[in-house]
């Protein structure tokens, strides 16, 4: 009996000693709720863990997937612009391109050629000649040869300048020739005169007048906005219809003999405030 309880009380005290099955069969029918309840939670926590690790995954593989097949289509679209710009359709665009380019730069050249053509006095002996190899140029442009259109282009503009000078240094010593030679201005009224300046003379036209009983004034053709087609007077036309003795051309206007002035005739490029105090 002795032997049969000293054993028991080992099997209390040392339940370590007991099989660890035997034990928490013991142990489940001492506090069989706990158990339970912990049995389910050790479940349920291992379900939701698996499942939110297999929707990591799941959800890693399709961004993976989406990269790749992004990477892929860049690829190709790479290879296709690559392939474009390797066509001839691509290369003759290209060259279309620039000889549209060329063809708008040798086309303003030829106007801006002939608007300097245009300024010289119809009395120039020069002028019939100009007009002969501008109507040269006129032929190549048609017939497509631009090469020696550009060439005879670019002669032409150089001896319309030199000849330009030319004009303009024979007129001024023709008229300082013909001017007295005076360093006062005059008491009233218009004057032309050749001043002398450290050696060299220079022609010069003068308007004298008192400021007390002269008014100076701007007019225009028109007291109206304009900017095409606009009405156009002479000089002598604004002296006379406004009685005064003198008058100087002022704003720079768009002549009609212009083609770049086509669609702004006769219009101001700069703002214009008349005696009227309308502004053009």
């Amino acid at each position: 009996m002795e032997n049969s309880v000293k054993e028991a009380k080992k099997i209390v005290f040392n339940p370590l000693k007991i099989h660890p099955l035997k034990y928490l069969l013991k142990a489940f029918h001492r506090n069989p709720r706990f158990y339970i309840a912990s049995i389910i939670w050790s479940i349920v926590s291992t379900a939701v863990g698996l499942l939110l690790f297999f929707q990591l995954q799941a959800r890693y593989s399709a961004e993976q997937t989406k990269t790749k097949t992004l990477n892929t289509q860049l690829a190709k679209i790479e290879k296709s612009l690559k392939t474009i710009k390797g066509r001839d359709e691509y290369k003759i665009n290209e060259s279309l391109k620039q000889q549209f380019k060329d063809n708008h730069d040798l086309l303003q050249g030829t106007i801006l050629v002939y608007e300097a053509m245009v300024d010289f006095p119809a009395t120039d002996k020069k002028l019939v000649e100009f007009k002969t190899r501008f109507a040269k140029i006129l032929s190549y442009l048609s017939d497509t040869n631009n090469s020696s259109a550009s060439s005879e282009l670019k002669k032409l503009k150089e001896d319309l300048e030199t000849e330009r000078k030319a004009q303009i240094a024979s007129d001024s010593v023709s008229g300082i020739v013909s001017a007295p030679s005076l360093n006062t201005p005059p008491g009233s009224g218009f004057s032309r005169q050749a001043v002398d300046v450290n050696g060299n003379k220079y022609l010069v036209d003068i308007v004298a007048g008192n400021l007390g009983s002269t008014r100076v004034i701007v007019d225009t053709a028109t007291d109206g906005d304009c900017r095409d087609n606009c009405p156009v007077l002479s000089l002598g036309e604004y002296v006379a219809r406004n009685g005064a003795y003198a008058g100087i051309n002022g704003s720079y206007f768009c002549p009609s003999d212009y083609p770049s002035c086509a669609g702004k005739t006769n219009s101001f490029d700069t703002l214009v405030m008349n005696k009227s105090k309308k502004y053009i």
